[in-house]
């Protein structure tokens, strides 16, 4: 399907809508209920919830789970690290259904292969005479100290559907989004052997000078120009200036995203990888070390609605 349009909702307009279809999912944080415990759809049943089943028995995924059941969530058990099921539903819903479409996406807590495989899916979606918005929502976190010790890398590879096999035959550029763990970020740019590395970070929020400080030694070995900061409220402008850097970047390099960053982020690199195509995007996951972030809604909720015809 083709792009109409992109914009920017606010949480007030958010709750207001009748969606078609609600799909959340439920796992160790907290936030992963906020968002559906304040929709105005209680008669809606085409609820779905994706449990992680590899966190059964875990007490925050307990009282989630038990929280989505009151709300009257079809459950259904998912790996993180496969989107095949969660993929399927939604296709069978859309096949199903033979009308223009609303439908709410709560990544909050979703994997990078789920929201990933959501906009793969329709990008490649060919469907005729139909109108499908989706609504892509996340809830902020409070502030929370990173962890002291650093977590290992454990999953490193790209993600399907933003895959390219081929060997390079130009330069590399890599393209990362800072996070609270350094061990994310650093040596990327040596085990792509990337002739250039730029830095994504956010500015204006509390997580700022937390980034900074997990990331000072690779901030200070990279030159001001490769350093981008955004603001992770305004996903539109964020948007902006990664698609303006990898338009200008794709003429001579092959370009590489790996986002180790918030989630809104991750989700703007997925969309501008499938609107230019040919752009790879990495996952860069770290093992769970012991207090882990549990991720609590400080009430705020960056909301885009897509548009695809």
């Amino acid at each position: 399907m083709k792009t109409k349009y992109i914009k920017q909702i606010e949480k007030q307009d958010l709750l207001n809508i009748n969606f078609d279809l609600i799909i959340s999912s439920s796992g160790y944080e907290v936030r992963s209920t906020y968002l559906s415990s304040l929709l105005n759809n209680s008669n809606n049943n085409n609820k779905i919830v994706f449990s992680f089943s590899d966190l059964r028995g875990q007490n925050e995924r307990n009282k989630n789970d038990n929280i989505f059941h009151k709300l009257r969530f079809n459950s259904i058990k998912c790996d993180g690290n496969n989107s095949e099921i969660l993929i399927k539903n939604i296709d069978d819903y859309i096949i199903s259904s033979n009308k223009d479409l609303s439908i709410l996406i709560d990544y909050s807590s979703m994997t990078r292969v789920w929201y990933g495989s959501i906009i793969n899916y329709f990008k490649n979606l060919v469907i005729q005479n139909r109108q499908i918005i989706i609504y892509f929502a996340y809830s902020l976190a409070e502030y929370n100290k990173p962890n002291l010790k650093d977590s290992k890398t454990s999953h490193f590879e790209p993600i399907d559907g933003f895959c390219n096999l081929s060997v390079p035959s130009i330069p590399t550029a890599l393209i990362t989004g800072l996070g609270y763990e350094k061990n994310k970020a650093f040596g990327l740019k040596e085990f792509f052997d990337a002739e250039l590395l730029y830095l994504f970070y956010t500015i204006d929020n509390e997580f700022t000078f937390s980034v900074l400080d997990k990331n000072k030694e690779l901030i200070d070995r990279t030159s001001r120009e490769y350093i981008l900061p955004y603001n992770i409220n305004d996903v539109l402008l964020t948007k902006t200036i990664l698609l303006d850097l990898c338009s200008n970047l794709k003429k001579n390099f092959r370009i590489i995203i790996a986002p180790c960053g918030p989630k809104p982020f991750t989700i703007i690199s997925f969309l501008v990888a499938a609107e230019l195509g040919s752009i790879d995007v990495w996952r860069i996951s770290g093992e769970t070390v012991e207090n882990n972030f549990k991720a609590i809604p400080n009430g705020k909720i960056i909301t885009f609605e897509i548009c695809y015809y």
